[in-house]
């Protein structure tokens, strides 16, 4: 295919799907979560330890496994909390930015439509499914760390 070719394919599609307009907010968004899940979890599963008779090196495999669920949900809670404003604000950055309109612009514009309350709406649900997920991904990164 020639350069030509792959332009008249390429170009029109790489314009249309802007793959890096929201490179920005997602590292908002993204890098306090993934900063708050492994710091926090490797500090919750220390803390739960303590409470714990005996020392770690005394439980088998399987509670090891339960005690770093629990660590990754407690974890995913956080992670929730930390990242749910900004991942809000992605998310209606994407749907109601409008042409040329600046990013600081339209995050003003969206900011006093939903005030400081909606950046909040679907907390819970965000939650159980950020708790759900980082604690199934601590728990397998724990085990293969392990293994």
């Amino acid at each position: 295919m020639s350069y030509d070719g792959v332009c008249v394919v390429g170009c029109p599609l790489t314009q249309s799907l802007s793959l890096y307009k929201g490179l920005y907010p997602l590292w908002g968004r993204q890098i306090p979560y993934t900063m708050m899940k492994f710091a926090s979890f490797e500090n919750i599963v220390m803390a739960i330890y303590s409470y714990l008779p005996g020392q770690k090196e005394d439980y088998g495999k399987g509670a090891q496994t339960a005690v770093a669920f629990t660590g990754g949900y407690l974890a995913g809670i956080l992670c929730a909390i930390v990242s749910h404003p900004a991942d809000v604000m992605v998310s209606k950055l994407n749907a109601d930015r409008q042409p040329g309109e600046s990013f600081g612009g339209a995050m003003s514009r969206i900011y006093s439509k939903i005030g400081f309350g909606g950046l909040w709406n679907g907390l819970p649900v965000r939650i159980v499914s950020q708790s759900l997920q980082a604690s199934e991904n601590m728990s397998l990164t724990y085990r293969a760390r392990r293994s």
